[in-house]
């Protein structure tokens, strides 16, 4: 049975509470008549199993939250300076990498901007409404790079993150920046990388090179002794290889 925009309303909204799926809130939802009052309670109250319960959070003190940060001259969003302040709330440098996890945790979509949607829906999603509870989960939050499959996610999403809108490419510029805070201690020839980018492809990068490096990153050796020529990497890859084994130590 098809959904209509109230019930779908009322789902997103349950999700974004609770953090549970879909179908879960579809069905607490349905189990009470479409409250969703009723619905978030019993979710809290008696939890699905195998289902890690995110704390209910106080909406006034999120929206409190929120317009502490907010752009003077647009209250719709948080802007540069804004995030400053809350990343100095946080003791957190702005450029650290923690930063790119909660901003993928808020779901936002562009770098240096939280709309008040994004802001409000990823601390509640995170089951934080004051800046003492989000740094105290700021461990848990650099915690989840280790995670492969989910470092995998993060990784992927700063891409379109951090491109300008409306562009299919990063700069090298920024491109390398990014991948020296993520991939430092992921990929031991990142430097000799960055290097042979500089000399031969310093203009843009695109996705597809993007997600490559990340899986090269994580399946060729020390000595590139396993690397596979007839493989499907993008010829700059192979490139690259020829670059850095000329400049290996012998």
């Amino acid at each position: 049975m098809s959904l209509n925009r109230a019930q779908r309303e009322k789902i997103s909204e349950f999700c974004s509470v609770t953090g549970g799926t879909d179908k879960i809130a579809s069905d607490y939802l349905k189990r009470f008549n479409w409250s969703l009052e009723q619905a978030v309670d019993s979710f809290f109250l008696n939890p699905p199993a195998n289902i890690s319960v995110v704390p209910p959070v106080d909406q006034s003190k999120l929206n409190a939250l929120f317009a502490k940060y907010q752009d003077p001259g647009d209250n719709s969003i948080i802007s540069a300076e804004g995030i400053g302040m809350f990343c100095e709330d946080l003791a957190v440098d702005p450029l650290d990498v923690v930063t790119l996890v909660i901003s993928w945790h808020f779901k936002a979509e562009t770098m240096g901007v939280f709309t008040r949607k994004e802001f409000l829906d990823g601390m509640t999603r995170l089951g934080c409404d004051s800046i003492d509870k989000l740094k105290a989960k700021l461990y848990d939050l650099r915690s989840e790079l280790l995670e492969e499959g989910k470092f995998r996610d993060i990784y992927i999403y700063v891409f379109s993150y951090a491109k300008e809108p409306n562009q299919k490419y990063l700069t090298f510029e920024l491109a390398s920046e990014l991948w020296k805070l993520l991939l430092s201690d992921r990929f031991r020839h990142l430097e000799l990388w960055l290097s042979f980018m500089q000399e031969h492809n310093k203009n843009a990068v695109n996705k597809d090179l993007w997600a490559m490096l990340l899986d090269f990153s994580r399946s060729i050796n020390e000595t590139f002794s396993n690397y596979d020529a007839d493989g499907a990497w993008p010829v700059l890859i192979d490139d690259f290889v020829d670059y850095a084994r000329k400049r290996l130590p012998a």
